[in-house]
């Protein structure tokens, strides 16, 4: 019994090293879950680009206190780049500069490294929770306060009349804040009440086009505003409407 158990032995231990030898791998590995590539989220998209918003306020004057653009550049090697632009009387640019890093699978910590200039005040570390990615936009909550927010893809107009514009009520506007990446906010007042209005603009043809969000979601335009020419040397723009009542002309002031 002894010498039979013997043979056996020596029969498995020439098996295994011939199986060895022969580039198999008898016992095999862990393969380790593929992690995402910089710039992506976990299901592979990619948020690598620029993404801008813009944000004003309500004002009774039509002169709203601030009216800011920010942009994020988000590179494919974890570099950021923050910039936040005064659109107010030809206000000042911050530009940050720093690092990205995704936690888990979308979300995104941004940290800020450097500030230029050195007056300015920037946030050191900006948290966008749940990003996700869609055509010409990117959505995130807002950890602290559990709103949600988008981005937008730039789709900056050759020409555009970029400023912050005081109608005085005027056709219905307040006032209008265009920004450098083709996107408007627009204060309106209904029943003595002021509203925000948000989307994004077309020129075509010396003309201007409005295109308005349904409560800031991208995928929802709910109507339009159409200006058949606009005119401008910098300090008013003129806005021409075509009625069948004859042309209406819309004035406002630069801010």
């Amino acid at each position: 019994m002894h010498k039979h158990g013997k043979i056996f032995l020596a029969m498995a231990v020439t098996a295994l090293v011939t199986l060895t030898t022969s580039g198999c791998n008898f016992f095999g590995k862990v393969v380790p879950d593929p992690t995402p590539a910089v710039g992506q989220l976990n299901d592979g998209t990619s948020f690598v680009g620029s993404w801008s918003t813009s944000f004003s306020d309500v004002s009774t004057s039509n002169v709203p206190d601030f009216a800011t653009t920010t942009t994020f550049n988000l590179d494919g090697n974890g570099g950021l780049q923050v910039t936040t632009r005064d659109m107010l009387s030809g206000g000042a640019t911050c530009v940050g500069s720093g690092q990205y890093r995704l936690i888990g699978e979308n979300n995104l910590i941004l940290y800020i490294q450097s500030v230029l200039p050195t007056t300015c005040v920037m946030t050191s570390q900006i948290q966008l929770s749940s990003v996700q990615v869609s055509t010409g936009y990117l959505s995130y909550i807002d950890p602290n306060s559990g709103n949600a927010y988008h981005l937008f893809s730039d789709r900056a107009q050759h020409i555009a009349p970029v400023g912050v514009w005081d109608f005085a009520g005027a056709g219905g506007i307040d006032y209008l804040f265009l920004d450098v990446h083709g996107y408007f906010v627009m204060q309106t007042t209904i029943g003595g009440q002021q509203y925000l209005l948000q989307g994004y603009y077309n020129i075509v043809g010396g003309g201007l086009s409005l295109y308005y969000f349904n409560n800031g979601d991208p995928t929802k335009v709910i109507g339009s505003t159409i200006f058949d020419s606009f005119v401008t040397n910098g300090q008013v723009l003129e806005l021409t409407q075509t009625t069948t009542s004859g042309n209406i002309v819309l004035d406002g002031g630069i801010l």
